[in-house]
């Protein structure tokens, strides 16, 4: 690496520093538990996406979303036969919660999805 480099390194670190932001607090990324449920029972092969990261779920129904950051998030999971659910999440959860997300209306054509405010 290349002295400017190094400098240029140094001095970015030295101003976020100044500024504050390297803090974990600010930067943590946090991992969020879904389990995707419908009539009662876990929905194998649903869609949980935060973002760009988009997972499915086990057959257990359940999900894991990795580097959330701090804050309100939404959540989107869609199944195929029912309605796709916007779910919003409090970031971070507090641990070793699952957040359950329901899906309880059959897809009939006439709405493509809901959002929940959780």
């Amino acid at each position: 690496m290349s002295l400017n480099r190094v400098i240029a390194v140094m001095l970015s670190v030295l101003l976020l520093s100044a500024c504050g932001l390297t803090g974990q607090q600010r930067w943590a990324a946090y991992e969020v538990d879904v389990r995707v449920m419908a009539d009662g029972k876990p929905v194998s092969g649903a869609s949980v996406s935060y973002m760009d990261e988009q997972v499915t779920t086990d057959e257990n129904g359940l999900a894991k979303l990795r580097y959330m950051v701090r804050g309100v998030k939404v959540v989107t999971v869609s199944a195929p036969g029912w309605l796709t659910v916007q779910q919003r999440l409090a970031v971070p959860v507090p641990t070793q919660q699952l957040v359950d997300i329901e899906l309880t209306e059959p897809n009939t054509g006439f709405a493509s999805s809901i959002l929940l405010n959780n």
